[in-house]
């Protein structure tokens, strides 16, 4: 994929959503809450991924502008960092025993994720639990990036 489709699918993309969600919180005047979904290569940065690193650590940062901006308002805005979660679209790379093996061997709980523990962190975010919560990134990598090596 080109830098180009990148940046307008990974971080335009997240900047429109998230601003067009806040419009309507606005415009209701409840507030409310935002979780972006970035990744821990806003951290890593992976020689063969230089532009998808590069547009998951932009929308780590938009996370902390906008929950600077949108806190007037009442709306909490949070940034959730997976690390590797087993996906339609990771299922591929997980096919392969080496690859899975190198993040086994690097992940503080030896095990790659599933999608539910995602969400149960992305729900955390969006519930009142998290009330005082805002301009915030959750790591959920398993201890990864303190083991990582590229």
């Amino acid at each position: 994929m080109d830098f180009d489709r990148l940046v307008e699918t990974n971080l335009r993309g997240t900047w429109v959503v998230c601003t067009e969600g806040a419009k309507q919180m606005i415009r209701e005047g409840h507030g409310g809450a935002i979780v972006m979904v970035s990744s821990i290569s806003a951290h890593v940065g992976a020689p063969t991924q230089v532009a998808y690193c590069g547009t998951k650590g932009g929308i780590s940062m938009l996370g902390k502008a906008l929950g600077a901006v949108l806190g007037e308002h009442g709306i909490r805005v949070n940034v959730v960092e997976p690390g590797a979660v087993r996906t339609n679209m990771s299922a591929p790379m997980f096919a392969h025993p080496e690859i899975v093996k190198y993040y086994h061997d690097r992940i503080a709980l030896h095990r790659i994720g599933e999608p539910e523990e995602l969400a149960g962190a992305i729900a955390f975010l969006l519930s009142d639990d998290a009330s005082y919560i805002t301009s915030a990134t959750l790591l959920v990598d398993a201890g990864f990036i303190v083991n990582a090596e590229l």
